[in-house]
Parts: structure tokens; C-alpha cells; sequence
């Protein structure tokens, strides 16, 4: 049997749901390592006594890309000592256990809604102090992944996270953590704060271009520009060498910079660099849309950059793109005097074409 077989993962969903202990003692949880050393200023939320209601698929608000999900992070040693295990009432699920169970699920795209709904009410009987920064991160970022935005675990783990010392955080934990909080909107005014101090204590080197794009696009998204902290990751970002960034990484950072108005002339000079690196095929309309409006809005009209994303639509097939547009891309000895076989379907690349004619004139006016 596969590892991804959907069937082994519905046996064992209705395994967990049948075998949990619903109501487990507090003194049945151990205190995870680095857990609960830092006072929130926030009360704790007061969760709902029960789940009885259904969750809903929000969408996620003002997201620049359907595709900034963050990766899951690897399991650490201290994740092999602690699991589910039994007591009178059934199994007993500590942090780490509910976070390699939501994210398993999560990482092959498998939304259970009635697990999803056990491991939250698992989840919010754990005590705060025996949640860590990785826990924490695996499960928010599960819930958010899989859209699940209604949970009561989505607002207690948000809590939560004000409550980890500093010191066990990585910059894949607080990229989750933010980019779950900011996509489900929930979080008191001191969290966000509060991982932007966390994020200036890292060392630049275990950032990686997805973990400053996640952490950027996250504060843009929930309309906390924290100023030293952009500043910050821009300074990390121009470390990393250009081969190692996404279109998408690309499109997060300067269209954060877009919702922060500001105007970071080096960081745009290095994603430039790093766009103009990225071969056609692993573009997206979506991604050229974004970077494109993001320059123009920002004022930095960039000719190598605009001349590579021009080629690179040029690349695309045209099948998506309104008549009168796909006429525009095709040389003009080769256009149809008669319109283009319908239907097209409007697409993000109708509104990039438009983008490049408007900043890039010259190239237009040239073909």
C-alpha cells in the first residue's frame, strides 16, 4: 500500500477520531522545550466548550499569489520522543503529535474536514506551555494550507505564539505562523510585533528567498508594515544569490513592497537579477502580473527586466489569451485578418500584456 493512499489515510483518520480521549487532564501533558518562557500581553482566547460546528473554507484576503503556501518544515529530534499515547479515555495527542498528523493531511492536499475539526478540539486542550515554536508552525500552517480558517485552533495557537521563547524560533516557524495568522486574519495588535522582533533576532543565514517572501507578503497581507523588519530582510535578501529565487518569491517581495510603499531601490535591482535568472518555463502569468504592476506602481521602470518578462510572454502559449491581445503577441506578418477562433479565456496574462504595453512602449511600438 502507498504511502499516499488515500484509503490507508481515511483508515487512519477514523482510527484517531474513534481512539482520542476527548477530554484529557492537563497534568497529562509535558512542557516542550522552549515553550511558555515569554508573557503575552494578550489574555488567552476562550474557545468554543465544543465543535460542534462545521468549519468553513474562507478565502484568504488580499493574497498577491494562490500560490505563497509555505513548506512544511522537517521534524527535529525532540519530534521522535513525543507522540499520541494512551491513558483511560483513549489516546492522548501531545503538540507534536497533532502537528505531524494536520500536516500529513496537509501536505498531499487532503482536507478531512471531521479530522481537521478533532485534531483543533485535541489541540486547544493542550496546555500553552507545552506547545514549542515547530508545533505550533506545523499546525497553523496545516489549518491555513488547507484553508481551514474557522477552527478555534487557528486563534488559540495565535495566542500561543506570543508565548514561545524567542530563542526556539527558525525563520521557517515564524513565516508560517505569520503567513497562516495573516491569511485566517486573527492575531492580537502585539503579535505581529512581536515575531518582527523574533525575526531581527535570527541570523540572516537560515533564511531562505521563500522564507523572506512568505514573512514580507504575510505583514503586507495583514497591513503591518513593521519598517525595521522590511529593512531587515530586504538586507537578507540581497545575500541570497539569485539563482535561489522563485518568480513567485519575487512576486511576494515587491508586491509587499507595493502594499508598503516603499521604494528599496537595491532589493529591486537583486529581484530584478534574480527574475532576468528564472528560465520561461517556470513562469506564471500570475507571477509577471504581479512583478510588472509591482515595478510600475513603485515607479521603476526597469528595461531589462521588462524586455525578459516580454520575451517570456511571448514564450506562453496564447491559447489563453482574449483575441484582440493574442493578435497583439503574434508577429504582424503572421496575424489573422479575421478574428481568432473563440472562445479565449481571459486570464491574468490579458492584464500582464496590457502592463508591458503601458511600461515598455518602445518594445511595443518596435514589433
Amino acid at each position: 500500500m502507498g504511502t499516499s493512499d488515500p484509503e490507508l489515510y481515511s483508515f487512519m483518520s477514523h482510527l484517531i477520531q474513534t481512539t482520542i480521549n476527548s477530554d484529557p487532564p492537563a497534568s497529562a501533558f509535558r512542557p516542550r522545550r522552549g515553550a511558555g518562557h515569554f508573557m503575552s500581553t494578550s489574555p488567552p482566547p476562550k474557545p468554543a466548550a465544543s465543535e460542534a460546528e462545521s468549519f468553513t473554507d474562507n478565502e484568504s484576503n488580499g493574497s498577491s499569489s494562490d500560490e505563497n503556501e509555505t513548506e512544511s518544515e522537517e521534524e527535529d529530534d525532540h519530534s521522535a520522543r513525543t507522540f499520541a499515547w494512551p491513558q483511560r479515555g483513549g489516546l492522548i495527542f501531545d503538540s507534536q503529535a497533532v502537528a505531524n498528523v494536520v500536516n500529513a493531511f496537509a501536505r498531499r492536499d487532503m482536507l478531512d474536514e471531521a479530522l481537521m475539526k478533532t485534531m483543533s478540539g485535541a489541540a486547544i486542550k493542550i496546555p500553552e506551555h507545552c506547545w514549542d515554536a515547530q508545533s505550533t508552525a506545523l499546525v497553523l500552517n496545516a489549518y491555513g494550507k488547507l484553508e481551514v480558517f474557522s477552527a478555534p485552533v487557528i486563534q488559540y495557537l495565535a495566542y500561543v505564539a506570543e508565548t514561545i521563547d524567542a530563542g526556539t524560533f527558525n525563520p521557517q516557524a515564524v513565516s508560517n505562523i505569520a503567513n497562516a495568522c495573516a491569511k485566517a486574519g486573527v492575531g492580537s495588535a502585539s503579535l505581529f510585533p512581536r515575531l518582527a522582533n523574533v525575526t531581527l533576532g535570527l541570523h540572516p543565514r537560515g533564511f531562505t528567498a521563500q522564507s523572506v517572501s512568505t514573512i514580507m507578503n504575510a505583514y503586507a497581507k495583514a497591513d503591518c508594515i513593521e519598517v525595521p523588519l522590511f529593512e531587515f530582510l530586504s538586507g537578507v535578501a540581497q545575500r541570497i544569490p539569485t539563482d535561489q529565487f522563485q518568480p513567485q518569491a519575487v512576486a511576494n517581495i515587491v508586491n509587499a513592497l507595493v502594499k508598503a510603499e516603499l521604494l528599496d531601490r537595491l532589493l529591486l535591482d537583486h529581484l530584478s537579477a534574480s527574475a532576468r535568472a528564472q528560465p520561461a518555463e517556470s513562469w506564471t502569468g500570475q507571477a509577471i502580473g504581479v512583478i510588472l504592476n509591482a515595478y510600475v506602481r513603485l515607479g521603476a521602470i526597469d528595461e531589462p527586466l521588462f524586455t525578459h518578462l516580454t520575451g517570456v510572454v511571448h514564450h506562453l502559449p496564447t491559447h489563453l489569451f482574449e483575441p484582440q491581445v493574442a493578435r497583439a503577441l503574434q508577429p504582424r506578418a503572421q496575424r489573422p485578418s479575421a478574428p481568432l477562433p473563440a472562445p479565449f479565456q481571459p486570464c491574468w496574462r490579458v492584464r500582464v500584456t496590457w502592463l508591458i504595453a503601458r511600461s515598455h512602449a518602445r518594445t511595443w511600438r518596435s514589433s
